[in-house]
């Protein structure tokens, strides 16, 4: 899954239900040159949601199952190049990384109860603001290591 970035400037519609997808606030799925809202990014055959690592094709411009797509004349014919769903990463809005850069500054190991607080703050997951602080942490301790060093 992935945060679709705010830096966008045009709009860009999920490709199944062409709705627009908000920058910062939506959940997306990449596929090609595609982008899917991450509940639409389904079997265009069958509806079954694709979960991180699950194999699909894309048929016509849709993404189709491994088990529509292993019977097909392409997978016979050894012509399908089948990809799988990657585990996204979550970008932040600009407005998110700042605030989480001003509570790195105030204290950079919150506890379990000041992470929560600052997920709900900045709707976020609890998990991401963890990660993000041990990743900026490690960050720190990297530049402080070749200051010195």
């Amino acid at each position: 899954m992935k945060m679709l970035s705010a830096k966008r400037k045009s709009s860009v519609c999920c490709a199944e239900c062409r709705e627009e997808i908000r920058a910062g606030k939506d959940w997306v799925r990449l596929a090609g040159q595609q982008v899917y809202h991450v509940t639409c990014f389904a079997c265009s055959q069958c509806g079954v949601q694709f979960a991180n690592g699950a194999l699909f094709i894309l048929r016509n411009g849709r993404p189709v199952c491994q088990m529509h797509f292993s019977d097909s004349p392409e997978q016979q014919a050894g012509r399908v190049a089948a990809r799988r769903v990657k585990r996204t990463r979550t970008q932040f809005t600009e407005q998110q990384y700042r605030a989480l850069q001003r509570y790195f500054r105030d204290g950079t190991n919150p506890d379990g109860r000041r992470l929560q607080t600052i997920a709900s703050e900045l709707g976020l997951v609890k998990r991401h603001v963890q990660v993000w602080f041990q990743n900026n942490r490690a960050r720190q301790k990297k530049l402080a290591e070749s200051r010195h060093g």
